[in-house]
């Protein structure tokens, strides 16, 4: 994010850079978390100015979501500091949003072992991160994830992810809902159909990329319908005009999103970041 030339950047440390420190390391990366966590509790204060909500990193702490990773995060040798900044954030935040969005590689129905330990790892982190900041264990601080994977079938799919979702905390399993993918079989109505009980994310851009057989407002209300008397948090881009992909994000908004008469919070996912969302305010 950033605003009138202010930035707040992030951090990152690689594995290979932590092994490289040595002895040194933890403390490294104990730097590195808390100068992170110290760039989000301003955003959040920024956010809360303005009334926006706020997705929290997922590389706020590198490092800790890796699976067997020898350090927890109560390990770092600055988690006195790390833990007052947590504090500071929960006190502070006031009516903010919080939610987490995993990457990518966070795929809990997937065939291969390593990438479901991987994928829980990650979500216990995100989570964990959740509970320090004083979000709710509920869909208003939803963790986002895709089902991103088909191998063998959808309903094969389906049986992998709801045994993994067995292992999963009540601090994940509160707050996991799953968003439409923008290619392969998970359209909102497959969501639906596979049996998924929890809020389904309403993706626009993914939806114009993988639509299925339903309209917009057939899949968005359908979405809308799965977050019970939670307020959904859906996505929304555009596709860049300048690539050939459809699937690739904008920098800025050209209209606003169709909202069907329904009250939502939107997680606006164009390039330009905050900027974005200023011009999204004025279509």
């Amino acid at each position: 994010m950033w605003d009138n030339d202010q930035t707040h950047p992030m951090r990152t440390i690689t594995f290979a850079s932590y092994k490289k420190a040595g002895s040194d390391g933890p403390l490294k990366l104990g730097e590195v978390s808390l100068h992170n966590l110290r760039m989000v509790r301003k955003l959040i204060s920024l956010c809360g100015e303005r009334g926006w909500n706020y997705r929290i990193p997922q590389t706020v702490l590198p490092l800790l979501g890796m699976p067997g990773f020898e350090l927890k995060m109560t390990d770092l040798p600055q988690w006195r500091e790390i833990l007052a900044e947590f504090d500071e954030i929960a006190a502070e935040r006031g009516q903010v949003r919080l939610s987490m969005h995993p990457t990518a590689f966070c795929i809990l129905g997937s065939e291969s072992q390593k990438t479901v330990t991987a994928a829980i790892s990650e979500l216990e982190l995100s989570a964990r991160i959740l509970d320090l900041c004083g979000s709710p264990r509920s869909y208003d601080a939803p963790i986002n994830i895709h089902m991103n994977c088909s191998t063998g079938g959808p309903q094969a799919t389906i049986k992998r992810f709801s045994d993994n979702l067995e292992k999963l905390s009540p601090s994940v399993r509160s707050r996991l809902v799953l968003e439409n993918d923008d290619k392969g079989s998970w359209t909102t109505h497959a969501l639906y159909q596979m049996g998924w009980t929890g809020p389904i994310t309403f993706d626009y851009h993914h939806h114009l990329c993988n639509h299925g057989e339903h309209s917009e407002q057939e899949a968005f209300s359908l979405a809308v319908s799965t977050w019970g008397g939670h307020r959904p948090l859906f996505h929304y881009s555009e596709p860049d005009p300048n690539q050939t992909n459809i699937r690739a994000h904008c920098e800025m908004p050209t209209r606003r999103a169709n909202d069907y008469g329904a009250l939502f919070d939107l997680d606006i996912e164009l390039k330009g970041k905050s900027k974005a969302i200023e011009a999204y305010k004025t279509l």
